[in-house]
């Protein structure tokens, strides 16, 4: 499973039911069985924001792994 997660943190995830928000918690995270969905997620949500748009949060995909043992270790 792959997992959007906010550029520069450890814990901030996209959520499933509204990308344009972020949650801290895996279980309402957006997930993606291929790496290749999540790419073409994170290039929807940046073409539907336009380039006008500063706010717009960066994404980097990262692994369920990843995402698991990050989320671990913040404490």
């Amino acid at each position: 499973m792959f997992y959007l997660r906010v550029k520069g943190t450890k814990n901030q995830f996209m959520r499933r039911d509204n990308p344009y928000e972020v949650t801290s918690d895996l279980s309402e995270a957006a997930t993606y069985e291929r790496q290749v969905h999540a790419v073409s997620r994170k290039q929807v949500y940046k073409a539907s924001l336009g380039t006008i748009d500063r706010s717009m949060k960066k994404f980097d995909i990262i692994t369920e792994e990843v995402a698991k043992y990050e989320l671990a270790n913040i404490g």
